[in-house]
């Protein structure tokens, strides 16, 4: 990490919540707007929240960018955190992870409570530190980005549904083995340190974090 300083408790912050995140349909937005509404309230914490669509996250964020906020707290799965992140590049607006996706890999990565109170309550001493950023073909990504089997895999879990973290893995074991049965092979031309490699395979995953 390049930085570690002090969050601005002086301006005013917002805690978005993707509505159709995992935890979230998991908890209930009900439960999930109470607990958050009472934790800001009892830490007087300056976050104002907005529970909103997927859809409608983006024009919040530039919003809150156009209006100077303290951070961005934001509750949903790695791919709303990553739009997100997307966003706020080039700006000095902090963004915190609240666990309301449905695995959190990224919120477990940069070491966010598992409980979403805990999470919460975590904003009231936090430290705003520096993460990689990966991009590829104009697009932001915090964790991995994957080609070939994996996305198709992805793919055939949604289309199956899920409800929660235990479905959401039963369907990926089951996407898993019957994307297996009809594998398709990417072309690739690889060059590491100037050294160009062709081959195939069928699947291409790269970390971040």
């Amino acid at each position: 990490m390049a930085k570690a300083t002090k969050l601005n408790r002086k301006l005013p912050g917002i805690i978005l919540v993707n509505g159709s995140a995992g935890t979230v349909r998991t908890l209930g937005i009900t439960n999930v707007r109470s607990l958050i509404d009472n934790v800001v309230q009892e830490l007087q914490l300056p976050f104002k929240l907005h529970v909103l669509q997927g859809n409608e996250i983006d024009a919040c964020v530039r919003k809150a960018i156009a209006e100077g906020v303290s951070a961005i707290a934001v509750g949903g799965g790695d791919g709303t955190i990553s739009g997100v992140a997307h966003q706020l590049l080039g700006t000095d607006i902090p963004l915190a992870v609240l666990p309301l996706g449905t695995m959190n890999l990224f919120a477990k990565a940069v070491g966010m409570p598992d409980s979403l109170e805990a999470a919460l309550r975590s904003l009231a001493h936090t430290i705003v530190v520096d993460v990689d950023v990966g991009r590829i073909n104009g697009r932001t990504f915090l964790l991995q980005v994957s080609f070939g089997l994996h996305p198709k895999i992805v793919r055939m879990r949604e289309n199956l549904g899920y409800s929660s973290r235990l479905t959401k893995i039963l369907g990926g074991v089951r996407a898993f083995f019957a994307a297996l049965a009809d594998p398709s092979r990417l072309r690739l031309l690889l060059s590491v340190d100037g050294a160009p490699n062709a081959f195939k395979c069928p699947a291409v995953v790269i970390t971040n974090n």
